[in-house]
């Protein structure tokens, strides 16, 4: 289940479809997608406002530490609210969010 993880901390269950306009109406933007983990069937990916920092949203530290991994594979951070979930088939038209 997709997972919106707010900057503030909070952190509640999507369960509505994701469309584009919802993903977008939920970061508050144009959307871009960050890979986190999982396999090229089923991507573990958190979507972001692409223009998040442009727009100085505050730091998100929970997608901030999904993103930079564990052990920290690096040291670039995410800003803003966030959606957490899993990508299958992406890039084709079956690709679906959970």
């Amino acid at each position: 289940m997709a997972t919106l993880l707010m900057a503030d901390g909070r952190e509640f269950p999507i369960t509505k479809p994701l469309t584009l306009a919802a993903m977008q109406s939920y970061v508050g933007g144009y959307i871009e997608i960050v890979r986190i983990g999982g396999s090229l069937d089923a991507l573990e990916i958190l979507i972001l406002d692409e223009d998040g920092r442009g727009k100085a949203k505050p730091l998100n530290l929970e997608a901030t530490r999904l993103y930079r991994g564990d052990p920290p594979r690096h040291g670039g951070i995410i800003v803003g609210d966030v959606i957490r979930c899993i990508c299958t088939h992406m890039g084709t038209e079956d690709e679906a969010y959970s």
